[in-house]
């Protein structure tokens, strides 16, 4: 039996995202397993952080939230409402965020809830972080509903993609805090389907979550992998280019599922950061894979076992990450 947790944010208890924190909460207690649900607009939740959080007074000059925090943690000194739903989430062995994605992040209440309760000197911090955190050896999963179709959260679409759109979340406070962030579970366009659609939905959840406990789970971070200074990664980054001759009459060339499968287990290792898959032009298949590693020769090598790499040329390349990040307008200065 593992303790699972379920932070629900959505303000209409017969809305579709309500719908399906139900069914997720059903499904496991059928399972066997121990379910609570923090029904976020239910409790009448606080979002906004302030000295409301604390019994206890570390400044009473200045109010600095992490010394507060920390204060709090050595003293007994959270309210009664914060440590029940701390103690909520020390207890969980999956957390599961269940929300409509409201302008491209969690909905306000939501987020309240995770500046309220992840608090400094309890949850995280002084070394509890990433591989060393909290959740360390235990699973997240992002439950959500959109406004918009799968292909608008696609690369190509017109929304920024999905993952990028989640990073926030699953990088910035699931790994963050050492809980493995699985691959969410999303009820595209939920407002815009009908019964059926919302039924299939359900169903597809249900089983979904049969099984949750055996999916792979991408690596947390490893705190030892990066500067203990500037966090910078210890590893290089390389772009390998493949190039592969293709029959001019043949079809388009598409990666055995063997390879797609290694391929989806290097990104989930932390080893593979992108794939940028081509076309066949002109007899010829393209693609490009950039790559966590100490030297080139053992970037090549994490793609050897790969069998569409046989007759392809391959050509390795260190990566320049500060010119590449003087091309972001994030950083121009």
């Amino acid at each position: 039996m593992a303790n699972v947790l379920i932070v629900h944010a959505h303000p209409e208890s017969n809305s579709f995202s309500s719908a399906l924190a139900r069914t997720a909460a059903e499904t496991f207690v059928q399972a066997g397993h121990r379910v609570t649900v923090s029904d976020l607009y239910a409790m009448s939740f606080d979002p906004v952080s302030a000295r409301t959080n604390y019994l206890t007074v570390a400044n009473p000059e200045y109010f600095k939230p992490q010394a507060e925090e920390q204060y709090a943690t050595e003293h007994g000194g959270f309210v009664p409402a914060l440590e029940t739903e701390m103690r909520k989430l020390e207890e969980a062995d999956l957390l599961v965020f269940s929300f409509p994605l409201w302008w491209f992040g969690l909905p306000a209440i939501l987020k309240g809830w995770v500046d309220r309760v992840f608090a400094y000197g309890r949850i995280y911090g002084r070394g509890r972080w990433y591989d060393q955190g909290l959740g360390r050896g235990k699973r997240a999963l992002a439950l959500l509903t959109t406004g918009s179709p799968a292909t608008a959260y696609q690369r190509g679409g017109l929304h920024t993609d999905l993952e990028t759109m989640l990073a926030p979340l699953h990088h910035g406070i699931f790994a963050f805090n050492g809980f493995s962030p699985l691959r969410p579970f999303v009820s595209w366009g939920a407002a815009h389907i009908g019964p059926e659609a919302r039924a299939d939905q359900l169903n597809a959840l249900r089983e979904r979550l049969a099984t949750i406990w055996s999916e792979p789970t991408p690596v947390v971070p490893e705190v030892a992998d990066y500067d203990p200074q500037t966090f910078a990664d210890k590893r290089r980054r390389f772009l390998v280019t493949v190039r592969k001759p293709v029959l001019p009459d043949a079809p388009q060339f598409v990666p055995p599922k063997t390879d797609q499968q290694r391929l989806r287990d290097l990104r989930f290792a932390g080893t593979l950061v992108r794939a940028l898959v081509g076309g066949t032009e002109n007899g010829i298949w393209q693609a490009a894979f950039e790559l966590r590693a100490s030297d080139s020769a053992k970037a090549t090598s994490l793609l050897s076992s790969l069998s569409m790499l046989s007759d392809c040329e391959l050509t390795c390349t260190p990566l320049d990450l500060e010119r590449e990040q003087a091309l972001s307008p994030c950083w121009q200065s």
